[in-house]
């Protein structure tokens, strides 16, 4: 967010605004072999592992790439020609086990959701309780 809010201050002069998209589990291929990936990796079926994955979120359902793409249309559009230096949570109330993860790739996302259902699995209470 610091990038962010300091990148607004510079472009702010020019009328350019500038503005974090901060998205949750995304219904992508890249999260579908993720799924995929753990299912196989701990015994457990796809519908399973969707479960698993959308235990940190309020709103138990995944995020559709319509919903994301709505939060970039309104953060270009004139509705939002004032709304700069701010993060949009488009995230179904997602409370991560830990802070700010980048997915650079389909194994650093695996290896991800591998690590957090091992957690899960193992009874350590991390996030909302189920």
């Amino acid at each position: 967010m610091g990038l962010t809010r300091a990148m607004a201050g510079e472009l702010a002069p020019h009328k350019i605004t500038v503005n974090a998209l901060c998205p949750g589990l995304v219904d992508t291929a890249m999260v579908s072999h993720a799924t995929d990936e753990v299912a196989a990796a701990h015994g457990l079926t796809v519908e399973e592992a969707y479960e698993l994955q959308l235990t940190p979120h309020l709103i138990k359902e995944k995020i559709s790439s319509e919903q994301s793409a709505a939060a970039v249309m309104y953060l270009v559009s004139e509705a939002a020609r004032v709304v700069t230096g701010s993060a949009l949570m488009i995230d179904a109330g997602w409370r991560p086990f830990a802070t700010v993860m980048l997915v650079r790739s389909v194994e650093v996302l695996a290896w991800a959701v591998h690590a957090w259902a091992a957690f899960r699995l193992s009874g350590w209470p991390i996030g909302p309780s189920t």
